[in-house]
């Protein structure tokens, strides 16, 4: 057994978008490695399977979803809706499916600690939602918020934040003690292979591509 096989972390899941089944795959390797977690972030369309699994899913059950969910469906696009709204589509498709999908689990419902981030466009920092903080909100609400990609989903607002996709954060805002426990924090990204690492991004982040020789 290696050093890193004892080890919990905290995974957090930033972006992707439809390519969801990365997201499953990282989450077998994790287990394969024998690394463990009780304590897990998602932003944007990482939120999606760090709620599945913070529910409960299995693998096999987040693997169908991902690759057999028509993301079409959840378009509806309108200029209309643009002009009003700030976003092509209202989003509220993708929460009533996000919330079957769940059996409209609340916070408090889910047997993992899961945070899920937004970003406020009104100061730019983060709106964390989790078992602490909003115990009985649903936690599709939650994911929605914060999958709201400028122009393709509607701003909706909470309390007196308007939300935005949380993926806009600083890569400061995503590290943090969220185990309470300091329980190390490992950061996945989605993105192109060919998009470059900002500048002064910790080594602790890293695209998917990158996954097989960080863990050798």
């Amino acid at each position: 057994m290696t050093q890193l096989q004892s080890h919990e972390i905290v995974p957090i899941f930033s972006g992707g978008g439809t390519r969801l089944p990365c997201y499953v795959g990282i989450l077998k390797a994790l287990q394969e490695l024998g690394l463990h977690f009780h304590s897990l972030v998602g932003v944007s369309g990482g939120s999606i399977v760090a709620a599945m699994m913070a529910a409960g899913k299995t693998f096999d059950q987040m693997q169908d979803l991902a690759l057999h969910t028509d993301f079409k469906q959840f378009r509806g696009f309108s200029l209309m809706n643009l002009v009003r709204t700030g976003g092509l589509s209202s989003g509220d498709t993708f929460e009533r499916w996000m919330d079957a999908q769940l059996d409209g689990a609340r916070f408090c419902d889910l047997v993992l600690d899961l945070h899920v981030l937004a970003t406020d466009i009104n100061g730019g920092g983060p709106v964390i939602f989790n078992k602490a903080r909003t115990p009985h909100m649903k936690v599709s609400e939650a994911v929605r918020y914060s999958m709201s990609i400028p122009l393709l989903f509607s701003f909706k607002t909470f309390e007196n934040h308007v939300m935005a996709d949380g993926v806009i954060l600083a890569e400061d805002a995503l590290h943090q003690n969220w185990s309470g426990r300091d329980v190390p924090v490992v950061c996945f990204r989605l993105k192109s292979e060919g998009e470059d690492k900002p500048a002064g991004t910790p080594n602790r982040s890293f695209a998917v591509s990158h996954l097989a020789p960080v863990w050798r």
